[in-house]
């Protein structure tokens, strides 16, 4: 955190006394009931778990009584979905910040662009397939 002003803030987010102003994608939020949730705070927990050189990526998808639903895909094949949620829960972070259990998912290898950075919007059409198999 950095201090702005009387506004302590996040990485991704400035303040001043009276405004507040989104520095990063605006796709790397998700509105959960109403509240702003940064992916890149849940990501960087993620990571202090995986070993090199693993990655992770939270995306979101609707969900009908919240509005989005956040779900975290990681490449580290050693670590389970029970071992993520553990560290989340275990963190200052909000509830409402955490990604289900059965949002927490392996995935081989996250897509990226030609340019290498990640490609979200193909993330985002995984988490979205995975949710409506049975």
């Amino acid at each position: 955190m950095r201090h702005v002003g009387a506004v302590r803030t996040v990485k991704g987010v400035r303040a001043t006394k009276t405004f507040i102003r989104i520095t990063d994608r605006l796709s790397r939020f998700s509105k959960i009931a109403g509240e702003m949730v940064p992916h890149m705070r849940i990501e960087e927990e993620i990571q202090r778990l995986l070993s090199e050189p693993h990655v992770c990526i939270v995306t979101s998808i609707p969900d009908d009584t919240k509005g989005e639903r956040l779900v975290a895909f990681y490449t580290d094949p050693d670590v389970t979905p029970q071992q993520v949620w553990e560290l989340l829960s275990s963190t200052s972070m909000p509830k409402l910040w955490l990604p289900k259990r059965e949002d927490l998912r392996f995935i081989e290898v996250i897509p990226t662009l030609g340019t290498g950075k990640v490609d979200l919007r193909s993330v985002r059409d995984i988490a979205a397939a995975a949710a409506v198999r049975p």
